[in-house]
């Protein structure tokens, strides 16, 4: 409902003019019915997955980011301060670990097979080729690469030599000189006796008692006794 401007009176809908006074109506067009509908008002737009977020839930929200930024960068130091240490402290411990060989008297006193169980204990790697020779069955002989008393890393390699008791090698007697192979029969500990035998090589070892490869107990007559056959020049069939 619209009213006059000069006098108040009620104005008509679309009225130009007061009814009362005859004053003109201002802007006339612009006069709304109080039944006049405005449009209806637009709904806002909210884009899809879009969560108000209050300021207290936006600062919590950055409050932990931070918090796990900051155990990120904790975490990526310790292990590389592990890993300094690591190489600064536990590597060249474990290189400067080194093993002492056992002395000869320790060698020969106890067993070769406990020698050999401790340096392996301790990472030395061992290994074991048997020969025969004078010292009983099982013995132990002599080191190859290292000796008595040493230090030695404790990755090292260590070659031993046990005992198989007396006996003729396989190599390095028979088609030797005589006295190059005497002298490691004689190495044996055990009584050793010479014979000649007719052949083409004289000067040589022909044959042995036991057989090369064999230990003393096999000989032929099991006497305990290494037996060499020389060559010699003389009448009658060479055994060669």
């Amino acid at each position: 409902m619209a009213f006059c401007e000069n006098c108040g009176s009620k104005l008509d809908q679309n009225s130009k003019f007061c009814d009362s006074c005859g004053n003109v109506v201002a802007n006339y067009s612009d006069v709304v019915n109080e039944n006049y509908n405005m449009p209806p008002a637009k709904e806002a737009y909210i884009q899809p997955g879009y969560t108000a977020e209050s300021s207290s839930e936006k600062s919590f929200t950055k409050s932990k980011q931070f918090k796990l930024l900051i155990a990120s960068i904790v975490a990526v130091v310790l292990v590389i301060a592990a890993a300094v240490a690591f190489v600064v402290f536990y590597l060249p411990s474990q290189s400067s670990h080194t093993v002492l060989i056992p002395k000869a008297s320790a060698l020969k006193s106890a067993p070769l097979q406990k020698t050999v169980d401790d340096l392996r204990k301790q990472g030395v790697k061992v290994i074991i080729v048997k020969e025969f020779s004078s010292v009983k069955r099982g013995g132990f002989v002599r080191f190859t690469n290292v000796r008595p008393g040493q230090r030695v890393q404790s990755s090292s390699h260590v070659t031993v030599i046990e005992s198989k008791g007396p006996g003729i090698p396989k190599k390095g007697v028979v088609g030797q000189p005589l006295e190059k192979a005497k002298k490691i029969a004689e190495s044996m500990g055990v009584p050793v006796e010479t014979y000649n035998i007719i052949s083409t090589n004289t000067g040589k070892v022909i044959a042995t008692d036991p057989m090369p490869g064999f230990p003393v107990s096999s000989g032929s007559s099991d006497d305990g006794v290494i037996r060499i056959a020389v060559g010699v020049k003389d009448k009658g069939i060479p055994a060669d």
